[in-house]
């Protein structure tokens, strides 16, 4: 597991514009450690996390046809049933 600290300096060089590859090197990480923190799937622990990993809240609805729960209107499953044309 990757200290907060790392992550902190991970960031910094990736916004410096260092390559992902450079990174992994001078840090004796794994590239795949490095692309997940830049991909946002790594975001460490204790302080600070919260706003690192802050998730866009996406609305949710009603579909008006089924009643199910979605983002999307009307819900996939009523737009796939109706052939696609809604």
């Amino acid at each position: 597991m990757l200290s907060n600290e790392v992550i902190t300096r991970i960031r910094e060089m990736l916004d410096g514009g260092a390559s992902q590859r450079s990174i992994s090197k001078s840090l004796g990480i794994s590239r795949n450690s490095v692309t997940k923190v830049a991909d946002g799937r790594r975001v460490g622990t204790g302080a600070g996390v919260a706003e690192a990993a802050a998730v866009k809240e996406v609305p949710v609805y009603r579909c008006g046809i089924c009643g199910m729960k979605t983002t999307l209107l009307p819900c996939l499953a009523c737009f796939l049933r109706s052939g696609g044309a809604l």
